[in-house]
C-alpha cells in the first residue's frame, strides 16, 4: 500500500484532468488555444495531440470549408463558379494560415516544457495576441517560426517584454536575415552590445548592412580596453558577467560592437544562447600582446575596481592547441 502511495505521489505533477499538461493549463493554455483554435476553447487531448506533433489535417480543413461555406452560399446567387473559385482560394489561404500558427504553438509548447511559466503570470493580453496571430498567420519559414514560438513563449513567462515593436519587427524578416541573426545570438551581451569580433564566421559588409538597414542594430561603435600598470583590465559583458584581460601593460586593444535596436533586444533576449566565450577569447588575443582572456561574475565595488569571480579562462596555449 505505502509503495502504491509512493507511486502516486511521485507520477508528473505536470498532469492534470484530460491529459492536458500542467503548462497550458494556465496562460500559456489560453494564448494555445487562442492560436491554434481561433480562440475556442478545444479539448485537452487535442492540444496534447498538438505538443506532440499529432494532426488530422483533413479534418482541419473540413472545419475551415464549412464555416467558409455558411457565407459563400449566400452570395451565390448570380455567378456560383466564380464564388466558388473564391471560396476554394479563401479555404487554401485560412488552410495555410492555420497551418503556420499550430507550427508555432507546437514549437511553443516544446519551449514552455523546458521553462514553464509561472502560474501567477496573467498571459499575453487580447491585444498582443490579436497581433501575434496576424503575424505568425504568415510565417511560413522554419526560422521565422521559431523566433515567434519564442516571442510567444517568452510573453507567456513575461507579459509586457515583448513589444509590438519586435512583433512587426520579426514579421519583416526574411529567411536570409533570420538566419543571419541566429549567427549574431553567441556574441550578444545581455547588455545590448554585440561583440562582432566573434561572430564566426564572420559577416560581410553586406550582411552587417543588410541587419543594420533592417533595424536590428547600428554599428561604427567600439570598446577601448586598456590594460593598466598591474597587467590587467575587467570590462562587463552583461548584466553581472564580465571578462578580464590581460598582457602588457599599457597595451590598448579596441573591440568593435554594434548596438541592438530594442526589438533587436527583446530577440536576444527571448531566444536565448549561452555567450561564446572561446571566440570572443581568440579575437583578443590576435593581439599577441594579450595573453589570457578569464571570464566569471564580475562584482563592482564602491570607490573599487571591482573584481572577477572567475569560472574559465583562456590563454595562449588553450586556444592554440
Amino acid at each position: 500500500m505505502a509503495d502504491q502511495d509512493d507511486e502516486s505521489n511521485n507520477r508528473p505533477s505536470s498532469l492534470v484532468e484530460g491529459g492536458l499538461p500542467q503548462l497550458l493549463a494556465g496562460p500559456a493554455g489560453k494564448a494555445i488555444s487562442r492560436l491554434v483554435g481561433a480562440g475556442i476553447e478545444i479539448p485537452a487531448a487535442w492540444l496534447e495531440g498538438i505538443s506532440q506533433g499529432i494532426r488530422d489535417k483533413t479534418d482541419a480543413r473540413s472545419a475551415i470549408s464549412k464555416a467558409l461555406a455558411v457565407r459563400a452560399s449566400e452570395l451565390a446567387l448570380g455567378n456560383p463558379e466564380t464564388v466558388e473559385r473564391a471560396m476554394q482560394s479563401m479555404v487554401a489561404k485560412a488552410y495555410r494560415a492555420q497551418i503556420n500558427k499550430e507550427e508555432i504553438a507546437k514549437l511553443a509548447v516544446d519551449d514552455l516544457k523546458e521553462t514553464p511559466a509561472s502560474v501567477a503570470s496573467a498571459g499575453p493580453s487580447e491585444q498582443w495576441m490579436a497581433k501575434f496571430e496576424g503575424f505568425a498567420a504568415d510565417a511560413v519559414d522554419t526560422d521565422l517560426r521559431t523566433m515567434f514560438s519564442r516571442l510567444l513563449s517568452g510573453e507567456i513567462r513575461d507579459p509586457g517584454s515583448i513589444s509590438p515593436a519586435t512583433l512587426q519587427f520579426v514579421s519583416l524578416l526574411d529567411a536570409e536575415i533570420a538566419l543571419l541573426i541566429e549567427k549574431t545570438l553567441p556574441a550578444c551581451g545581455a547588455d545590448g552590445r554585440v561583440f562582432l569580433d566573434a561572430i564566426r564566421p564572420s559577416f560581410s559588409i553586406e550582411e552587417n548592412t543588410a541587419l543594420e538597414t533592417g533595424g536590428f542594430w547600428s554599428l561604427g561603435k567600439s570598446i577601448s580596453l586598456q590594460i593598466g600598470d598591474d597587467g590587467k583590465i575587467l570590462s562587463l559583458i552583461g548584466n553581472d558577467e564580465g571578462y578580464m584581460v590581460e598582457g602588457e601593460p599599457g597595451t590598448t586593444e579596441n573591440v568593435n560592437v554594434g548596438l541592438l535596436s530594442l526589438p533587436g533586444r527583446n530577440l536576444v533576449r527571448t531566444i536565448k544562447k549561452s555567450f561564446d566565450r572561446r571566440t570572443f577569447a581568440e579575437s583578443l588575443m590576435k593581439n599577441e600582446k594579450i595573453e589570457k582572456v578569464s571570464f566569471g561574475r564580475l562584482v563592482l565595488l564602491p570607490e573599487d575596481k571591482g573584481h572577477l569571480q572567475p569560472e574559465e579562462f583562456y590563454d595562449r596555449a588553450s586556444v592554440c592547441r
